[in-house]
């Protein structure tokens, strides 16, 4: 009888109360996370008890459903209100629930790339968690090249002479050219430069270095502001530029000086027109 009682009990704990604590483990996981969508979508999926949100980075809320945690599996089921119809919505739910009612995706608290550490993922879609960045100073992949991982917050680069902005650190890569914002003047032009005395923000280096016109140095990933909201990262050749220490980033009379020497450059090339009011 006990042996039976060991055989009843032990069947109880692995069908039942095991795949409960695992769940419950999950949902401790998730719930105050931003999980993040591709780029292309820029949305967040944010989970409560027992409903996830759907929220857009432009246009804030968009929609809710139900979800449940079976195993190490987050099942999330299509919204029973239909939201208000517009493109990038429908876009957005067809990425997640490929036009069925619910769509499964498994926890990997193990995922780690440049931008997060764990995630939700099935065949199809990834959810990154961007409420747990992986740390800065490592070495991570982007677009499978080896690159150091910077705080963009405090990494900035002066350009010493006009760079052609790049879609990858190569010098075979294709330009990109972009829509440039300079937030302190509201000025906008639109370029495959990035124009000498600019300072821009990076997040990564190449480990990898390229020899062009006899330099030899990295590629450096650096962000363009594209309006009040919106910034692009895009590739630079690390030989024509140098990196800002942080005695220059912590002095406000130099930054404004570096900013003047940009402005006035852009002002001699005819690219924008001298503000008398600056």
């Amino acid at each position: 009888m006990t042996k039976n009682k060991h055989v009843y009990f032990s069947v109880i704990f692995v069908f039942i109360i095991a795949p409960f604590m695992m769940g419950n483990d999950i949902k401790s996981k998730i719930i105050g996370q931003s999980w993040y969508m591709p780029d292309e979508i820029a949305a967040f999926i944010n989970f409560s008890e027992k409903t996830y949100d759907i929220s857009f980075e432009i246009g804030g809320y968009y929609c809710s459903g139900d979800y449940i945690i079976s195993g190490d599996e987050v099942v999330l089921y299509y919204p029973k209100i239909m939201p208000p119809f517009s493109v990038t919505g429908s876009t957005t739910l067809n990425w997640i629930f490929k036009n069925d009612n619910h769509a499964v995706f498994i926890y990997d608290p193990e995922y780690v790339d440049f931008d997060c550490i764990s995630s939700l993922g099935n065949n199809d879609s990834l959810l990154k968690n961007l409420s747990r960045p992986s740390p800065y100073g490592q070495m991570y992949k982007i677009q499978d090249i080896d690159v150091i991982k910077y705080n963009y917050q405090e990494s900035m680069v002066l350009i010493l002479d006009n760079l052609r902005m790049r879609e990858h650190p190569d010098i075979n890569s294709p330009v990109t050219s972009l829509d440039i914002y300079l937030p302190s003047t509201g000025d906008s032009f639109s370029g495959y430069i990035v124009h000498k005395n600019s300072i821009n923000s990076f997040d990564a280096k190449t480990v990898k270095q390229d020899t062009i016109d006899g330099i030899t140095a990295p590629w450096y990933r650096i962000s363009i502001i594209l309006n009040e909201v919106f910034q692009k990262n895009v590739w630079v050749f690390g030989g024509y530029l140098r990196e800002i220490d942080a005695q220059e980033l912590n002095n406000q009379e130099t930054m404004r000086n570096y900013w003047k020497r940009y402005y006035d450059t852009l002002v001699d090339i005819g690219i924008i027109k001298r503000n008398p009011f600056l």
